[in-house]
């Protein structure tokens, strides 16, 4: 059976030449996470201590590699059963995504302190996000091209809700984020929260914890939210080509993978130097009453 119409034609030979060049891209991708791991395996190696959040990010790491070369794998290479590799890679697709979602919640929880309104909404997107990227895995298929051990791969719109639940998410996550740093500018005493958040990321009159998470943490990203959320709007769009729906994932995964690698290392080194922060996961607010520090906030550990 192939992968043409109800009625039984074979494939169109546009989605074959669409599948031609996700094979391209797939192997750039592939080729550029592996050169980025690389670069920082020195630092990853030297900077991950025994700690619940290394543990995360090495679970991280290894989840999104298998999914970046299984996707390489079904794509590139002959496959003896190709719809059964087409439900592995939609099962590693759904934890990586998931996977990157869930760190983020923590350091926002670090950030919100005991705003337990916001900390109730992140728990509420981080479970809509494992949810729909476990939904999606229904949504993926693959079978052999005609007279071929090469595999064309199907992934209905329908898929794409792991992804944009996992961008809403994330989005929300650095909306809520940002709108608490805010609270931490100076000068800006008498504004509304929407001027704060426009100081803040402008960076005018920002206090310490600002600096240090602009620097150190939301630097990195800004970039996220931006192509996660271009990757959701790819992904639903009913006009999008089903093989680019797969290929928009696994960009998006690379592209978080080389931000999430900066924003550790960043953090890392900053401890190392300012002896500031434990871990991510370490970080602690206190109002703006109790010892301020410019005049706003303190970093605890």
């Amino acid at each position: 059976m192939s992968l043409g119409d109800p009625s039984g034609s074979a494939v169109p030979p546009l989605w074959v030449n669409h599948a031609e060049n996700a094979r391209y891209v797939l192997t750039a991708a592939a080729g550029a996470w592996s050169w980025d791991l690389a670069m920082n395996l020195p630092d990853t190696i030297g900077l991950t201590h025994c700690t619940l959040s290394d543990f995360v990010r090495m679970v991280s790491i290894l989840i999104s590699g298998a999914f970046i070369f299984t996707t390489l794998a079904l794509n590139v290479f002959p496959i003896e059963d190709c719809g059964i590799l087409a439900k592995i890679v939609g099962w590693l697709g759904a934890a990586t995504l998931s996977l990157q979602v869930i760190p983020l919640s923590f350091c926002a929880r670090a950030i919100l302190l005991d705003r337990n309104s916001a900390i109730f909404i992140i728990a509420i997107l981080s479970l809509l996000s494992i949810g729909g990227n476990i939904a999606s895995t229904f949504f993926i298929r693959a079978e052999h091209l005609p007279q071929s051990a090469l595999c064309l791969v199907h992934v209905n719109k329908e898929w794409a809700v792991g992804i944009v639940s996992s961008a809403a998410s994330i989005v929300g996550i650095f909306l809520l984020s940002s709108l608490q740093l805010a609270t931490y500018t100076t000068n800006f005493d008498r504004d509304s929260r929407l001027c704060r958040l426009k100081a803040l990321m402008c960076r005018q009159g920002t206090g310490e914890v600002s600096k240090l998470l602009m620097t150190h943490g939301q630097l990195y990203i800004v970039p996220v939210v931006i192509v996660m959320s271009a990757t959701g709007i790819v992904a639903i769009l009913p006009s999008t080509p089903t093989s680019y729906r797969l290929v928009a994932a696994v960009l998006s995964v690379v592209f978080y993978g080389s931000m999430a690698n900066k924003s550790y290392r960043s953090f890392r080194l900053h401890h190392m130097d300012q002896h500031s922060i434990k871990t991510l996961s370490s970080l602690r607010f206190q109002r703006p009453s109790q010892l301020p520090l410019s005049g706003h906030s303190q970093v605890t550990t």
